[in-house]
C-alpha cells in the first residue's frame, strides 16, 4: 500500500485493477467475488489517509 516508492498516482495494489485491455480476464482470474472485496477495500483504506499515501510526499527524497 505504500506509494511513492517506484509508483506515481498510486501504489501495487491499486495498479492490479489497471487493465483496461481486459477486465474480465482479472476477474475471472480472481472471481467475481474476491475482485469486489478488494476493489472496494482501497477505497476502505484509503479514506483515513485523505486518499492517498498519507501527508508527505517523499517521492524524490532518498
Amino acid at each position: 500500500m505504500q506509494v511513492w516508492r517506484g509508483f506515481q498516482e498510486g501504489n501495487a495494489y491499486q495498479y492490479t485493477f489497471y487493465v483496461p485491455h481486459d477486465p474480465k480476464g482479472l476477474i475471472g482470474k480472481m472471481g467475481a467475488e474476491e475482485f469486489s472485496a478488494r476493489l472496494d477495500s482501497i477505497f476502505t483504506w484509503s479514506e483515513p489517509k485523505l486518499f492517498s499515501g498519507g501527508t508527505t510526499i517523499d517521492a524524490f527524497m532518498a
